[in-house]
């Protein structure tokens, strides 16, 4: 009866770890599905040997040569065990994974037919059963060589350890210097005393071991997890220096593009025909959407660096805002879009001490917008006026307006409506995101009304008494060069 104690306490524990692991969500990579064949070969083989004492105990000697059968069927449960935990040792030891992987195919290839040769070995060999004085175990060259193979294995895993000792410590796998070391108790036991029956004990405390402080699977989600956000930031990184690097390195030669191409309408190198100047027109519409795309890029980069800082100036709006229908007013009549510019009571409107260059782009950013979104032959109302404390800008289109469930979402960075999609495939979803970004840093307030089918009304409050101009405070130039400005 002695003899069951071990076998029934490591089945209890196999099965209870086996209920446990299978039910939670697991990573998927090689480590934690080789402990996952561990952790069932383990469960069967705990489970053949408890049937064998159970056999030995309690039935008749003419069930004996099922004992036999079933201790072989365990011999190669072990062999199949010592070679799943060396490889196991190896994933998470080595550093060089160049290396690891070319070795690793000799070492399969190795594993495999060693593994194949003992495996006959122990089905073939001679195997007997001792049962004397409450005494039950099996012995023999079948056992033996098994036992040599696991020894092998056992110096491998040492091996494997010693040489990547620094890998194993900075991951965390330390219990595996435990694993190794009661291994080696388990296996001088067996040859002092087998009646004791620690070897299936020892694989389920050894699975249990690694259950608890390596392959839980709830610490492995999050270390997971963890290590994809590392990887999506420096991606992030990576992605955000290109956007900023590529953005500089186009402004350049779009400043070249359009100034000539302003020279070109301005009849600085001839005359031009009706044909060849609409095909300036093209020319200076699609540059131009090359600059917002490129200036909203910038934006993007700079928002995601942490080096988004406004540069306030004092800004005279109308002026400003006169600068930028100029340089759509191509654009609007390539699309064959009037711009009907409303300014009330100019003198009224103070000037603001607000980032110029930016209060500007998102200004062009949402007459574009109109522009791009209107039938042809429809006109875009442009607004700038002083409210109460707050210098109002609006753009009113006529266009195809924005659906009542998408709205809730169109100031979200890359959000773009689905009939926007539609319309217009080559939108980034960026320009509106920086719309509210530019104008919560200025205290202010974005404006917008959309009914679908019919148009949208876009634009910003800005309050004086938060953007007012100090005595001090620099003044830019009324008109400086369209081309500086963006470029």
């Amino acid at each position: 009866m002695s003899n069951l104690y071990f076998p029934i306490c490591a089945f209890m524990i196999a099965l209870l770890l086996i209920v446990v692991f299978f039910s939670k969500k697991r990573v998927s990579n090689l480590e934690t599905k080789i402990y996952s064949v561990m952790v069932i070969a383990t469960f069967i083989n705990v489970t053949l040997n408890l049937a064998a004492v159970y056999i030995v105990c309690f039935l008749p000697q003419s069930f004996y040569p099922a004992v036999l059968v079933m201790d072989r069927l365990a011999l190669i449960q072990y062999i199949i065990w010592a070679n799943l935990l060396f490889f196991y040792v190896a994933e998470v030891s080595f550093r060089d994974k160049r290396f690891y992987k070319r070795l690793k195919r000799r070492l399969i290839k190795a594993c495999a037919a060693a593994d194949i040769i003992v495996g006959l070995l122990a089905l073939s060999l001679p195997s007997n059963l001792h049962n004397a004085d409450g005494v039950m175990y099996t012995y023999g060259p079948a056992v033996d060589v098994t036992l040599i193979l696991c020894g092998v294995y056992l110096v491998l895993i040492f091996l494997s350890i010693i040489f990547n000792i620094k890998n194993i410590l900075n991951r965390k796998y330390f219990p595996i210097f435990a694993l190794v070391f009661l291994g080696v108790i388990v296996i001088i036991v067996r040859n002092i005393n087998p009646g004791l029956l620690v070897v299936p004990m020892m694989l389920a405390y050894i699975n249990l071991i690694m259950f608890f402080t390596i392959e839980n699977p709830d610490i492995k989600l999050v270390e997971a997890q963890e290590e994809a956000n590392r990887q999506l930031k420096r991606m992030n990184e990576t992605k955000d220096e290109f956007m900023s690097l590529a953005s500089h390195q186009l402004r350049t030669p779009l400043t070249s593009i359009r100034g000539y191409a302003s020279m070109l309408t301005e009849g600085d190198f001839g005359k031009l025909n009706d044909l060849q100047k609409h095909a300036i027109r093209e020319i200076e519409s699609s540059s131009e959407r090359m600059v917002f795309l490129v200036r909203d890029f910038l934006n993007i980069s700079r928002i995601q660096a942490g080096n988004f800082v406004l540069e306030r100036m004092k800004t005279n709006l109308p002026d400003l805002l006169r600068e930028d229908i100029e340089q759509l007013s191509a654009m609007a009549e390539t699309h064959d879009i009037k711009l009907v510019l409303k300014i009330r009571n100019e003198a009224q409107i103070p000037e603001l001490n607000v980032d110029r260059e930016r209060i500007g782009e998102i200004m062009a950013n949402l007459i574009d917008n109109a522009i791009f979104y209107s039938k042809p032959g429809k006109s875009v109302e442009i607004s700038l006026a002083l409210v109460e404390d707050y210098v109002e800008f609006k753009v009113i289109d006529h266009g195809i307006g924005v659906p009542a469930k998408e709205q809730q979402d169109l100031f979200t960075k890359f959000f773009r409506a689905s009939n926007a999609r539609t319309m217009r495939p080559d939108g980034t979803g960026i320009g509106l995101f920086l719309v509210q970004k530019v104008i919560k840093e200025h205290s202010g307030t974005v404006v917008f009304h959309s009914v679908q089918g019919k148009g949208s009304t876009f634009g910003f409050r800005l309050p004086v008494k938060k953007n007012s101009v100090k005595d001090d405070e620099p003044s830019q130039s009324a008109n400086p060069a369209i081309a500086d400005r963006v470029a």
